[in-house]
């Protein structure tokens, strides 16, 4: 369980396909090289478990359903990604409830300048991802945002300048693929309405 307020930054140094998934490698900081085999942490919203370490290095293995949902099979060596670790019970949730689990990947249609702040405006796919609300919570590449726009074909989020200068947003460009995960709650609820209904 994570919270979507990013950490640390880490790089992408290893890429190695295999007959069932992938080896990923993240250059990262010295906190999260502290981290214990089989620790969950979220990179760029997606829940990975440690499976390797160096000196300098985490590796986790993502299976096909991972690369399948997520942009992990997207990314390339050097590019940056979003740190978070599991939260543990004693933490304040400063973000909202985020599992790590995306539900699928969206596109970046453009920024706006608003004042200090920036508007991001991403593009839906047809499929209706429950659990969005205006005014309600989203993961983008595992970043805690609240949706300042909604649309039947976009969501938009308004991003402040210490999110800017803190996560890889700051090097998001029309067309990059992003992770997204849609509020837990949410998603629960909606999925009880639909259920009810076809009753």
């Amino acid at each position: 369980m994570f919270t979507g307020l990013i950490q640390n930054l880490g790089r992408v140094s290893c890429l190695k396909p295999g007959l069932q998934g992938l080896k990923l490698g993240i250059f990262a900081p010295k906190t999260y090289l502290r981290a214990c085999l089989g620790e969950s942490i979220s990179v760029n919203g997606v829940c990975l478990t440690v499976m390797d370490k160096t000196v300098k290095e985490l590796f986790f293995f993502c299976q096909k359903e991972t690369l399948d949902r997520t942009n992990i099979s997207f990314l390339i060596l050097g590019e940056t990604v979003n740190l978070e670790r599991a939260l543990k019970l004693s933490d304040r949730l400063g973000g909202h409830i985020v599992q790590g689990h995306v539900d699928g990947v969206v596109t970046l249609d453009k920024k706006e300048s608003i004042g200090e702040s920036g508007r991001y405006w991403i593009n839906l796919p047809r499929r209706i991802f429950p659990g969005l609300l205006l005014k309600g919570s989203v993961t983008l590449d595992g970043v805690s945002l609240s949706i300042s726009r909604l649309t039947k074909t976009k969501l938009a989020v308004d991003i402040v300048p210490y999110t800017f200068e803190h996560t890889n947003i700051s090097l998001w460009k029309s067309g990059k693929r992003i992770n997204l995960e849609s509020d837990l709650i949410g998603k629960y609820v909606e999925a009880f309405i639909m259920k009810e209904r076809k009753r």
